[in-house]
């Protein structure tokens, strides 16, 4: 299992370090899906949506198997499974100022993957803490915590996750 945490870790950070080279830093994950999306517009899937399903799927088992035995592994499957949601309903936007259907299930998803990451690491509460305390010093050096905030915590709890995955 530790090949897959790999291999989805190297997968996202790449694709991460790409989408802030070449769009800078965004507001939230998601909208780097909407710029992916408009630059390289593809039929149906666009490579972000690609990228978020491959990372989810190679992370499922793993996320499983870390908390087989736990009351709470079912977080293990809802939560890549909702990154999945995410991934397949990239278009958020409201059109006329109202939700699209495709823009409440991109919204509810992303609100579900990460109540369910948060709780699914909680248990190793401390994880989250030093994530979160390494990516608040890089937001503070690239002075962008106001701006970037749902970015920077999108990172912090991918972050936690993987370092659970890998280390503990």
């Amino acid at each position: 299992m530790i090949t897959l945490t790999t291999i989805s870790l190297l997968l996202f950070a790449a694709f991460v370090t790409i989408s802030i080279i070449k769009f800078g830093l965004l507001s939230s994950w998601s909208a780097y899906g909407l710029k992916w999306a408009k630059r390289y517009p593809m039929p149906n899937l666009n490579i972000w949506s690609a990228v978020n399903i491959v990372v989810a799927m190679l992370l499922l088992p793993p996320m499983i198997e870390r908390s087989a035995g736990s009351p709470w592994q079912f977080l293990g499957f809802f939560a890549p499974l909702y990154l999945i949601v995410v991934g397949l309903t990239p278009n958020f936007e409201k059109v006329d100022g109202k939700w699209t259907r495709e823009g409440l299930t991109h919204t509810f998803g992303a609100f579900a993957c990460a109540i369910m990451s948060t709780l699914w690491v909680a248990y190793e509460w401390w994880v989250i803490l030093i994530t979160a305390g390494v990516v608040l010093l890089l937001a503070l050096t690239t002075k962008s915590l106001r701006e970037c905030i749902v970015l920077w915590s999108e990172m912090a709890l991918f972050s936690a996750a993987f370092a659970v995955l890998l280390f503990l």
